[in-house]
């Protein structure tokens, strides 16, 4: 009862803590033009998606873009369209350049040519697909463009930034019954534990 609701606001208020933490960390670097180009996309992306007060960078574009209008079986190209701009351009440009992966079911993925040296790609998960068990090696950064992350460590929704590093171990799946997008930019291996 009344300890399952205390603990329930105090995950939110944790939670919240922890996006403007990793929003303030990353608009401070953006404004000194510390952030590297694949962060630099991130924050451009964050803020084209997310509702106006969890924005990275303020007066942005115009706030979080609808759900993917249903397309066709395989049309991933028009699944794009409801994407940030920013996405939407960086896709296309790798899409030039090489087709999807996608070496496990429900799982799609692009390595995006931003430069840096993160390797930065966008991942496409199927409602009921998730990713390897895995830990990490240098920081993860995964930004949710539409869906919900999951990932047994917590939950985020678009324009939510999922922040993990060598002391995180976790198993990202799609978290609402959804497809899942996300822009992920990761620094150092990943490294597979199941």
């Amino acid at each position: 009862g009344v300890n399952e609701k205390m603990s329930a606001r105090e995950a939110r208020k944790g939670k919240e803590m922890e996006q403007a933490s990793i929003r303030a960390k990353l608009a401070a670097a953006y404004a000194d033009g510390a952030l590297d180009p694949a962060l630099r996309l991130l924050v451009e992306a964050q803020s084209a998606a997310a509702p106006a007060g969890a924005r990275i960078l303020a007066g942005d574009e115009e706030g979080p873009r609808p759900e993917a209008p249903a397309a066709p079986r395989g049309d991933l190209i028009a699944e794009l369209s409801a994407l940030p701009a920013v996405i939407q351009n960086a896709a296309i440009q790798a899409l030039a350049r090489r087709s999807w992966g996608g070496p496990l079911p429900g799982l799609k993925w692009i390595e995006l040519d931003i430069g840096g040296k993160a390797v930065t790609r966008l991942l496409r998960v199927s409602p009921r697909a998730r990713l390897p068990r895995h830990g990490h090696e240098g920081a993860e950064y995964a930004l949710v463009l539409g869906g919900a992350l999951a990932d047994g460590v917590g939950r985020y929704q678009v324009g939510e930034v999922s922040f993990a590093d060598d002391a995180v171990t976790h198993t990202p799946r799609a978290g609402d019954g959804r497809v899942l997008w996300m822009l992920v930019v990761r620094y150092g291996a990943m490294k597979l534990s199941g």
